[in-house]
């Protein structure tokens, strides 16, 4: 007898048929258990607890927390507008402290150097006191910084004081979020 017989082929593709058949069949469902009634007393009637979400708790109004938002953008944008807002005024600056546009580029180069330098000076603080008074202090090191360069009338001072404008803008972003 051959293995290529009409017979035995047959006989094997008919069980195997009727063994994948019988496997698709197979109920996998888990079986349901009956759930026990609760036992109510006639002193207390208690409704069943509800699932219901609630928005997550905040002291701060919408309108406030739209305002918050705003105020934190904006700031955020303070350390970019000092930075480059400067450049167009180098000559000027240059001619009007006697100096040259080289020395006005170095303030530039310490600007960006105290920038970097300046979220670890202010993290801490931020940590120890809180958001609210190292945004405080920043704005305040930054307005002063920038009433001063309105007003120098030396090199010296303008460096410093761009330094000082630099550290009071530069966190504002690490600090925001």
């Amino acid at each position: 007898m051959s293995i290529s017989s009409p017979n035995l082929l047959s006989s094997f593709n008919h069980q195997r048929n009727q063994t994948t058949y019988h496997a698709h069949e197979t109920n996998y469902a888990a079986p349901t258990h009956p759930q026990p009634t609760p036992i109510l007393s006639s002193s207390s009637s208690t409704p069943p607890p509800t699932t219901t979400t609630e928005p997550p708790y905040s002291i701060f109004t919408k309108r406030q927390k739209s305002l918050i938002i705003i105020l934190v953008s904006t700031a955020a944008t303070f350390s970019g507008f000092t930075s480059n807002i400067y450049f167009p005024a180098l000559t000027n600056i240059a001619s009007d402290l006697n100096v040259s546009v080289e020395l006005v580029n170095l303030t530039i180069t310490s600007y960006l150097i105290l920038q970097g330098l300046a979220p670890s000076l202010w993290g801490p603080i931020s940590d120890v006191k809180g958001r609210r008074v190292a945004y405080i202090c920043m704005f305040l090191v930054f307005l002063g910084a920038c009433i001063g360069l309105a007003e120098t009338k030396n090199y010296a001072t303008l460096i410093v004081l761009r330094c000082l404008q630099s550290t009071g803008s530069a966190s504002t972003t690490p600090s925001g979020k």
